[in-house]
């Protein structure tokens, strides 16, 4: 129940931060500091280099 957490639409995703999913039995909150909601502030730049050479 608490390890599905919505995901950005699309094929292929880079997430700047993953959030907390918590645990089979307790939702992220109940885990401390840690399971914390990530916020998100400003505009994200980031440019991704792939080599598919051997």
């Amino acid at each position: 129940m608490h390890t599905a957490p919505p995901f950005p639409k699309g094929d292929l995703s880079f997430l700047d931060a993953i959030p907390a999913i918590g645990t089979k039995f307790d939702p992220p909150a109940a885990l401390g500091p840690s399971g914390a909601p990530t916020t998100a502030t400003g505009d994200y730049a980031r440019t991704l280099y792939f080599s598919f050479s051997e």
